[in-house]
């Protein structure tokens, strides 16, 4: 959800300069109109940066995890079953000597 959040403003944000950019642009807003908007997009900015901080957090505790713990762990293949299999028939063939 956050990172869908921060994709969406990014882009908007991203879209929002390009249309500036452009000379048949958005004409400049009036200055009634951009001062109330400046308190949200500030608060809008401050919480993407709190996204982003706590995003960069995150892959650090994943990071570490992973390295502590090893390689993720990785779907079952067919192989894997009869690899699986056969070891535990040979410790039963092995009983059985016994």
């Amino acid at each position: 959800m956050k990172i869908r959040l921060l994709c969406t403003v990014l882009a908007l944000a991203g879209a929002g300069t390009a249309a500036a950019a452009e000379p048949g642009g958005l004409p400049p807003p009036a200055p009634a109109a951009a001062e109330p908007a400046s308190p949200r997009l500030a608060e809008l900015e401050e919480r993407l940066d709190k996204a982003v901080a706590d995003l960069e957090a995150l892959e650090e505790r994943l990071a570490a995890v992973e390295e502590r713990l090893g390689e993720a762990n990785r779907f079952r293949s067919p192989m894997d079953t009869i690899e699986r299999r056969l070891e535990d028939l040979e410790e039963d063939l092995e009983d059985l000597k016994r």
